[in-house]
């Protein structure tokens, strides 16, 4: 926990921390209960003399204190990087921040809604004029970051140097997200299948596609997945990435590949088969992903971010119309499909209560899309470094073509590279001080 990251982790990283106090409530910031705001950046580095760059970590309800040590040492590669400072937070609610704790009985949107992008753009302004006065930001925003920083370039551009995002989260609506995810899935799964045609994908997805298939099942959070679905639960993870630099396969696409074996060579009717058991508890750890992303917070802030009513299950089949009337897909012949795992995988009643939940509450926060934060660029004249990984099926440059059609932004592609905000850090830094 935090504790031990100031007490051991930071020492040992070679780390040093601080705290500025926020208002838990932007809009009425002389009446709100008061939240810690934690930043930290490498020890030894005087932070008035130095020109700092932010970097804001995906998420969302994620630390990167992790990551902190490996982050610095990829900057501090980089030329020029004596004249600055990186400087990592954990958001509002995260970390060594001051926690969120939500009633975990209730949906309490009132509350999550002061720890969406939009309060944790008004806090890095806070930061910056507290910790470096009038100096401006670089800013390196990834994944889930880069809506703060959307958010931040709106209200603040007078602040910014230069602004890279990597692997944006600016989509008009979960509709999208998924339309879009779900056609890069397929594109990315095919892809392993050509580059390591010795893993029988296609023969495990046979083989659930029978009538064997969904005699295979596992419980995530409150309902059994079984077939098809289980079996997306395993391969989604291939969109966020499976190649090493040196183009062999990293960890996830190993666990996918030796995943698939033992499937290929499990059998329901023999529950105690180690093959089997094996495979069911690699099924089991590919749910937690589902489980974490399911959770009412993280559900809870998407739908504040995307103005939608918090049901997934509507925007699954909104996306599935647009893919059946746009591209003529047959829905039921996909071969990988998140929201086939999400419709299984989530309880309609559970839905339905997230939805009236967030009918209930007083709120006011704007969409930040492309359009928004075109216009927004347009005026200020800032430029945007707009990057993705060729094997990131989170974030697409087909979903971007409005943004990239702006003369402030820059697209960059980065070849192998999935959605990770280290992989290509280095060559991110560069873009950035130099």
């Amino acid at each position: 926990g935090c504790l031990n990251f100031i007490d051991n982790e930071m020492s040992k990283n070679n780390l040093k921390g601080g705290f500025i106090q926020v208002p838990e409530n932007w809009l009425k910031p002389k009446e709100s209960v008061k939240l810690q705001f934690f930043y930290y950046y490498k020890a030894g580095v005087n932070l008035h003399l130095k020109n700092p760059v932010l970097f804001m970590n995906g998420g969302p309800n994620l630390s990167y204190q992790g990551r902190a040590k490996k982050m610095n040492e990829l900057f501090y590669k980089t030329k020029n990087a004596k004249d600055y400072v990186l400087v990592m937070i954990d958001h509002r609610g995260v970390g060594c921040s001051s926690p969120l704790e939500p009633n975990k009985k209730v949906y309490n949107f009132e509350k999550i809604k002061h720890y969406t992008s939009d309060a944790i753009s008004n806090d890095i302004e806070e930061l910056r004029k507290q910790i470096f006065k009038n100096k401006k930001w670089n800013i390196y925003g990834f994944s889930y970051g880069t809506l703060s920083v959307a958010r931040y370039i709106t209200k603040y551009p007078q602040h910014i140097s230069k602004v890279n995002i990597f692997g944006p989260s600016l989509y008009k609506s979960m509709t999208d997200f998924y339309y879009y995810r779900i056609l890069r899935q397929q594109k990315m799964l095919i892809k392993f299948m050509d580059k390591f045609p010795s893993i029988k994908v296609m023969d495990a997805i046979k083989k659930i596609s029978s009538t064997l298939g969904d005699s295979y099942c596992v419980m995530a959070i409150h309902r059994k997945i079984c077939g098809k679905a289980l079996l997306d639960s395993i391969l989604v993870s291939l969109g966020n990435g499976y190649l090493k630099p040196n183009k062999e396969l990293n960890s996830r696409g190993e666990f996918v590949k030796e995943t698939i074996e033992l499937f290929l060579k499990s059998d329901p009717n023999n529950e105690k088969g180690i093959n089997h058991v094996e495979f069911e508890e690699r099924a089991k750890n590919s749910l937690k992903w589902f489980s974490e992303q399911r959770s009412h917070l993280v559900v809870g802030i998407w739908a504040l971010e995307f103005q939608s009513t918090a049901n997934s299950i509507k925007d699954c089949e909104l996306a599935y119309a647009r893919m059946q009337k746009d591209d003529n897909i047959n829905i039921d012949q996909l071969l990988i499909d998140e929201c086939r795992l999400i419709t299984n995988g989530t309880p309609p009643a559970l839905m339905s209560k997230l939805e009236n939940s967030f009918k209930t509450i007083s709120w006011n926060l704007n969409l930040i899309d492309q359009r928004l934060l075109s216009n927004e660029l347009n005026k200020s004249g800032i430029t945007l470094n707009l990057i993705f990984g060729s094997q990131d099926s989170l974030s697409q440059p087909e979903a971007f073509t409005e943004l990239m059609e702006n003369p402030n932004v820059n697209t960059i592609e980065i070849g192998d590279v999935g959605h990770s905000a280290y992989r290509e850090s280095e060559k991110l830094f560069k873009l950035l001080i130099n």
